[in-house]
């Protein structure tokens, strides 16, 4: 009878022992799926920044060749004003 007892307790123990780790890991599981749902929002913020930040370059670009562009005009009117100063009053 006590022997019984004893490997009723011990039987007992292990399946406490065993629920323990399956508790854990779904613990752990639960855990992780969180940390990849992060690290997945991460990503997509960090994607839609750099997206971001690739418009404005392009943006600032755009407007950087636009002032060089208007630069060269008024170089080119200036030269012209030179020369037709030069050539009337010469």
């Amino acid at each position: 009878m006590q022997r019984r007892y004893k490997v009723s307790e011990e039987i007992e123990k292990m399946s406490s022992g065993e629920r323990a780790l399956q508790i854990k890991i779904l613990d752990l599981e639960t855990e992780l799926r969180k940390k990849n749902e992060e690290q997945n929002q991460l990503v997509c913020k960090m994607n839609s920044k750099a997206q971001h930040q690739e418009v404005c370059l392009k943006e600032i670009q755009h407007s950087l060749e636009k002032s060089e562009n208007q630069n060269e005009s008024i170089k080119n009117y200036l030269q012209f004003l030179k020369t037709s100063y030069v050539t009337m009053f010469g």
